[in-house]
């Protein structure tokens, strides 16, 4: 009967959930946009203008849409530009388009008349995400009406359509916090972003004056220059015939524009040195490259990386930290986390301080627990506890293949002997502190399961002839390694490493969740314009780096995200010449630089330093919760920052971080000591 009563009460807080809200609900909440006329015609009370809000504002239609949503990412990952139009997959997915849009099209249409179209502050229009939505389902609109399905506009249409899986961004409290947060930011990235840019400009009007048609040559090393190059139409090599040819490489300093993307892709450190040595084999215009004619033109390449990846980065790095630390000052801790959020990290820390405060010091009456409890106070019992998990990690690390049986059976005691020795260490805490404050610590319910686990595998071992015929036993053999966690808990500087991470993870966890929407976005575009681009062995592009399919096309993107080998894709899609494609499906050569650079700046240069500012922060604030930054402790503060610069590549910021700091403790101290004169005065 409790389950039925359980279950009843569930079904009736579900549907209370999902109820539509009352015109009591609509008048309650205040709707400022009821004031104004839908497109002139409807009223505020209209019951059709209230029935259209009733059924925006239900809890059913937003859980409907969201769905829907989702399908349609599922949708945008099965598409591809190599299916068959003929074939099962490719018609399902247009049927399924169809559909999804026409429902796209009754919700704007519904919006449109419970809100009003773009008149008033609140109306339809004045919405960003509502502004996203209308242009999503117009593109889709008219991509449906294009019968054609190569036609170059349907790329584009059908490209915007990648974008609808940013309307979870609206739906969802923790990304929309993100979101705001870097409107907040964008001013200061956007002035060093345009100093950057003026820097590289600088050095590519340099390039070009030094560079200009210079990394030009002939396939053919024998030849002097592009006369003798082109003189012949084809020479030997490895006894094969090949065709003479002048090439000219993907970046250059032909251009200006030329030279500032050269020096995008020596920014980044990506392949930079080969670059640099082109610039150093060169020998003039129209004339054969000669390996270190001219070596003592890398200085010009060592002063820009100087410049750009050790300097201008850092500082871009800096401002992004110093962003966000100041956001975190102005918003009172809350930049990146919704209010749910921080109350979760707020009941984390609590629990830390139950745990540091979780058992009695009294003196145990019993004799058996007076001992255990004296033994859990000494430190040399931590220390013991400490060589034998190091120990035991040790011996776990010299198993191999191939190994004697005598081996195999030392191994065997010994594993039996550490599992002993852990499982008495539990017993010694429970007996001397008791369950309920030893079970308050999560690190002993975590060496209590490490035990346990251990414990099973060899009961599951000695009840059996062969753990390997189980399948939980290679499960229990790998989890032993987990021993090496037991470390965290013992060193107060270990733990606080561990508590930032924990402490960062609601933050990290909407970042995180924003970079991947970002990158599936891209991912999807990459596939609408370069799923035509085909490679070939040696190239970038080949059959594991490619935009053809979707998990391609991501993981592709997660290459370029990380700076792997990026120039080199990029090259091979801006100088495609497939003769079986027309230009467009072959590849842009203005939309992959586009495409290429505001993947890097947004995913690389700001969010993933975003990340860095986080666990910066939160390592902050949990070395100060666990004393390891004090006041008056100059040298222990220093240490970690130094830590921390050498982690990060902050070594700018940081100093003049802590020069502020001091400045502003100085300051303070010789305020007090006006205010004690003047007292002493009075």
């Amino acid at each position: 009967a409790s389950v039925i009563d359980f279950l009843e009460l569930g079904w009736q807080w579900l549907m209370a959930k999902l109820a539509p809200p009352t015109d009591a609900d609509i008048n309650s909440k205040g709707h400022r946009f009821l004031q104004h006329k839908s497109l002139g015609i409807l009223h505020g009370e209209s019951p059709y203008r209230r029935l259209c809000v009733k059924v925006v504002l239900s809890p059913l239609f937003e859980g409907v849409i969201l769905i829907l949503i989702l399908f349609t990412c599922v949708l945008l990952t099965l598409e591809s530009s190599r299916l068959e139009v003929d074939s099962a997959r490719y018609r399902f997915i247009q049927h399924a388009d169809s559909i999804t849009t026409i429902i796209f099209t009754g919700e704007m249409i519904l919006k449109i008349l419970a809100q009003g179209f773009v008149m008033h502050e609140e109306s339809y229009l004045r919405s960003s995400a509502n502004a996203l939505d209308c242009l999503i389902v117009l593109s889709s609109l008219i991509s449906l009406a294009i019968v054609d399905v190569k036609a170059s506009p349907l790329k584009v249409l059908r490209a915007l359509r990648a974008l609808r899986p940013l309307k979870v961004v609206s739906r969802d409290e923790g990304l929309q916090v993100v979101v705001s947060s870097l409107m907040q930011a964008a001013p200061s990235v956007l002035y060093l972003a345009v100093f950057g840019f003026m820097l590289s400009y600088i050095f590519a009007i340099i390039g070009v004056q030094m560079f200009s048609a210079q990394f030009d040559g002939c396939n053919d090393n024998t030849v002097v220059d592009k006369t003798e190059c082109l003189s012949q139409e084809s020479f030997w090599q490895e006894n094969r015939q090949m065709p003479r040819m002048w090439n000219r490489p993907p970046y250059n300093f032909d251009s200006v524009p030329n030279a500032m993307i050269a020096l995008l892709v020596v920014t980044t450190m990506d392949n930079w040195e080969l670059i640099m040595f082109q610039a150093m084999d060169s020998v003039g215009e129209g004339q054969q490259p000669v390996e270190n004619n001219k070596s003592w033109l890398c200085i010009y390449f060592l002063i820009f990386v100087i410049c750009s990846s050790m300097v201008w980065f850092n500082i871009f790095v800096g401002v992004v930290v110093n962003t966000y630390s100041k956001m975190q000052m102005q918003l009172g801790g809350k930049t990146f986390v919704t209010e749910r959020q921080r109350q979760l990290e707020v009941s984390l820390k609590v629990k830390n301080i139950q745990r540091t405060s979780g058992w009695s010091h009294e003196v145990p009456s019993n004799p058996l627990r007076y001992v255990c409890w004296w033994t859990c106070l000494k430190w040399q019992f931590d220390t013991f506890m400490f060589v034998v998990v190091c120990v035991s990690t040790v011996v776990m690390a010299t198993v191999h293949e191939g190994q004697t049986e005598r081996h195999t059976e030392i191994l065997w005691y010994l594993e039996i002997t550490f599992t002993i020795i852990f499982f008495l260490e539990a017993m010694v805490k429970v007996v001397g502190k008791g369950w309920t404050a030893y079970w308050v610590d999560s690190w002993n319910r975590f060496d209590f399961l490490v035990m346990l686990m251990s414990s099973c595998e060899l009961v599951l071992k000695l009840s059996a002839s062969s753990l390997g015929t189980l399948a939980i036993g290679p499960v229990l053999r790998s989890l032993r390694i987990s021993r090496m966690f037991k470390i965290v808990g013992k060193f107060k500087g270990l733990r606080v490493l561990f508590n930032t991470l924990l402490m960062s993870l609601p933050a990290l966890y909407n970042v995180g969740t924003l970079l991947f929407l970002v990158c599936f976005v891209y991912a999807v575009v990459g596939m609408a314009f370069f799923g035509e681009v085909d490679g070939y062995e040696d190239g970038a592009i080949n059959e594991h780096a490619n935009f053809w399919y979707f998990g391609n096309a991501l993981l592709t993107v997660l290459r370029i995200v990380t700076g792997d080998n990026w120039g080199a894709l990029l090259a091979d899609i801006m100088n495609c010449n497939d003769g079986g494609y027309p230009n467009w499906e072959c590849g842009i050569p203005v939309f992959p630089l586009i495409y290429f650079c505001t993947l890097i700046g947004l995913c690389s240069a700001i969010m993933l330093n975003l990340i860095v500012a986080i666990i910066i922060d939160k390592f902050i604030q949990n070395a100060s919760e666990e004393g390891l930054l004090k006041e008056g402790d100059g040298l222990k503060n220093e240490s970690i920052l130094d830590v921390l610069r050498r982690i990060a590549y902050l070594d700018i910021f940081t100093m003049a971080l802590k020069r502020k700091i001091v400045a502003a403790r100085a300051y303070s101290i010789e305020e007090e000591e006006e205010e004690v004169e003047d007292l002493g005065n009075q």
